[in-house]
């Protein structure tokens, strides 16, 4: 849980998956790590390693990557020093003021719910396409005197992505007229970003303690973008093209700092914390945009052009600061109080200049695309909640009443409406039980309900033509979403056995969820604002829709095969969404189903045979309101073998093949193919530290990526060129020196 729900013991909903690593006594003190560096065919390269040196508390950490060959995130090997360095020896205390024994000099224990040392720090989201990446990472973590303990993290990554896409869009007009889109592009992008990370924790005294935890982020994105589009009806008639060449450099940074201050009574679980939370965050974005378009109507075609270039800056800052009070009520139970107020301003300011043909300059203010607009949220939230200790769990319960201000203020142009109120009164129930049935069995049960406000780009009444054929616009008029959320989850275990069970539900409903209205120009179209839309371009706007639903289950089973010394498990999956949406102003309905499959086989055998085989079955059917005929229904299934072998004097083998299949996905896009990777090393000097390794990735030259996107009003498929057959030598180094021990 977060900082301040583990000191008060009530669950807040802020929290994370963690694992514990616990470092050996011998092990707190040296230097340990591994290096690597590749080349191969095609100009293929790769390069990088981890160092981690561990002198006690104080504990640094540094990794590295640099190849052009996909990677574009660290192994999970190469965080693992970063994780463990997360934090030194702590004293671990009950909610409420009871104490543990402490952890002492014979362990340290790391814990990835600390900001700054959460491995999440040091990944970046995976691109499609084909990626050139450098990446380095720094984590450090030390105790200063007996009262302050610190971790600090800097991160460092570079991506240069060049994607060559196909994509086919069918979308629906009404209940007989189906519309395609077809596109070809080459998206060619440089990303850069910078994060720095920092936990101070610091021990007054046993009863109070103050933690502070800032982090800065900057980053800077350039791409170029080609695109050729053509709109027709499903009988081929054309409607409209576009030949769109685009251009963008965007900047910004994000800054927030949270400070924390706990306080715990000389009465067992009477505390008091008191959290602040400030946050800035700047962007600067420019492009420009060339586009020749081309528009038919019975036969007859009619071109324009856009020629224009656009400047916009987006500010936001945030405050808001929360109390929360615990106090006992008789031997097993707790009462929780809480208030929280957050005031949040954003503010854009968008300026579109078309070219003066006479001057060759951009400086004609296109007045239908350029916006300045101002908008605060302001909320606040109180509330109360019972926590009780049972013989086998607990129990919570709360309950919030939120009063939320939307404010904002069109500057440019000037409207009627320009400037708007609204507020919204909503009452926010939250349930939590845990029930032990036994030591190794648990059900937790969650019912908790939020809401979301629209962002600022939402909200701007403003089009955007960065895409002649499909322009996107905002709606001042959006309120905010309200969700109810049922989580239940049951885990049992046989220590025995050494099987394991676990089953997961999850139900949502949105009110007033966020959808978007399409309008699909049947005939050229003149928008309230005074834009065209030529015949056969969309206009996409998002608009509060009732209905949104989603289920979700998910159940595992796993146990031992001792004639085989491995361990099976079982996956099984359904997935039901329902979403609301507008197109030409009817309503439609999209409402998809996902089953799935999943059986593997891994073994235990030992230290020098090592193998992983699996299989995974996915079902995806869909059906939409208006076209309950349009089938968006596909098969896909994967079959994967992994395997490493040791053998003879230090040979090592290793295979990774997976074959994919995809069916229903149209002739274009269906596909069945066979990823082979193998790999042969041989390891080396003392105690088979160095290694090194010949490999080859997708030896058929089958490698492919196809998706395939559903929404309300559209299925969508995507096929992306990626990283075909290459061959590398690898040298591979690892480090270990310890002051005691092996």
């Amino acid at each position: 849980m977060s900082d301040q729900a583990q000191f008060t013991g009530f669950d807040d909903g802020e929290s994370k998956k963690t694992i514990n690593i616990v470092t050996k006594v011998e092990m707190r003190n040296g230097t340990f790590g591994n290096l690597y560096t590749g080349y191969g065919d095609n100009e293929r390269y790769k390069a990088g390693g981890n160092m981690n040196f561990f002198n006690g508390d104080r504990r640094i950490s540094v990794v590295g990557l640099s190849n052009n060959i996909n990677e574009q995130n660290f192994s999970t090997q190469d965080l693992l020093g970063i994780a463990s360095s997360n934090s030194g020896r702590r004293r671990r205390r009950r909610p409420g003021g009871e104490r543990n024994g402490g952890i002492g000099n014979s362990s340290s224990t790391g814990n990835f719910n600390r900001q700054s040392g959460d491995v999440s720090n040091f990944l970046v989201g995976q691109q499609g396409g084909i990626n050139e990446a450098t990446s380095m990472g720094f984590n450090f973590t030390d105790k200063w005197g007996e009262k302050i303990q610190i971790n600090g993290s800097y991160f460092f990554n570079y991506t240069d992505n060049t994607s060559n896409q196909s994509l086919l869009r069918e979308t629906i007009i009404d209940e007989s007229t189906n519309q395609l889109y077809e596109e070809a592009s080459l998206n060619d992008s440089k990303n850069n970003n910078h994060r720095i990370n920092v936990r101070m924790e610091y021990e007054i005294d046993g009863n109070n303690s103050i933690i502070l935890t800032p982090s800065l982020n900057f980053q800077g994105y350039e791409a170029l973008n080609n695109t050729d589009g053509e709109n027709s009806l499903v009988n081929g008639m054309p409607l409209s093209s576009s030949t769109n060449n685009y251009f963008s450099d965007n900047d910004g940074y994000n800054f927030s700092n949270n400070l924390l201050y706990r306080h715990r009574f000389s009465k067992r679980g009477r505390t008091v914390s008191v959290g602040l939370r400030t946050a800035l965050n700047n962007q600067n974005n420019y492009y420009s945009l060339l586009a020749e378009n081309e528009f038919f109507d019975m036969g007859i075609s009619e071109s324009d052009s856009i020629d224009q270039q656009s400047f916009s800056e987006t500010l936001g800052n945030t405050i808001s600061g929360n109390v929360i009070y615990t106090e006992p009520i008789g031997r097993r139970g707790q009462l929780m109080f809480n208030f929280n107020h957050s005031f949040t301003d954003n503010a854009s300011d968008k300026e579109v200049f078309n070219l003066n043909p006479e001057l060759t300059i951009y400086d004609q203010l296109d007045t239908l695309l350029s916006n300045t607009f101002d908008n605060t949220y302001t909320t606040s939230r109180s509330g109360v909640g019972y926590r009780l200790r049972l013989k086998k769990g607990f129990f919570n319960v709360r309950l919030n009443y939120q009063y939320a201000l939307l404010e904002s203020n069109q500057v440019f142009p000037e409207t009627s409406n320009a400037d708007f109120s609204r507020n919204f009164s909503n009452i926010l129930p939250n349930l939590m039980l845990m029930y032990r049935f036994s030591q190794n069995a648990n059900l937790r049960f969650f019912y908790r309900t939020n809401t979301n406000q629209p962002s600022i780009t939402q909200l701007q009444s403003v089009v955007d033509n960065t895409d002649p054929l499909y322009l996107t616009s905002g709606n001042p008029d959006l309120k905010q979403e309200y969700s109810h959320n049922l989580i239940a989850r049951y885990s049992l275990t046989n220590p025995n056995k050494a099987s394991n069970f676990f089953a997961l539900i999850f139900l949502r409903k949105t009110d007033n969820y966020i959808s978007n209205a399409t309008l699909i120009a049947t005939e050229d179209t003149l928008l309230n604002n005074g834009v065209l839309l030529q015949r056969g371009s969309q206009l996409a706007a998002p608009v509060n829709l009732s209905g949104y639903w989603s289920a979700r289950t998910y159940v595992t089973y796993g146990r031992p095969i001792a004639a085989l010394k491995s361990n099976l498990n079982f996956a099984t999956g359904f997935t039901y969404t329902k979403t609301p949406g507008l197109v030409n102003n009817q309503a439609t309905v999209a409402n998809t189903y996902n089953i799935s499959q999943g059986v593997v086989l891994s073994s235990n055998i030992g230290e020098k045979v090592d193998f992983t085989a699996s299989y995974t079955a996915n079902i995806n059917l869909a059906k939409n309101r208006l076209q309950p005929e349009l089938e968006g229904d596909y098969f896909y299934h994967l079959m994967n073998v992994r395997s490493n072998f040791i053998f003879w004097k230090g040979l090592v083998f290793n295979t990774d093949i997976t074959q994919y299949l995809y069916r229903g996905l149209g002739e274009d896009f269906d596909q069945n193919f066979t990823l082979v990777n193998l790999g042969i090393g041989k390891k080396f000097m003392k105690d088979d530290c160095a290694e090194l390794r010949l490999t080859v990735f997708d030896l058929l030259k089958q490698n492919n990526s196809i998706t395939r996107d559903i929404s309300e009003s559209y299925v969508e498929d995507t096929n992306t060129e990626v990283l075909q057959r290459y061959f590398m030598l690898t040298f591979n180094y690892r480090i270990r020196q310890f002051k005691t021990g092996k």
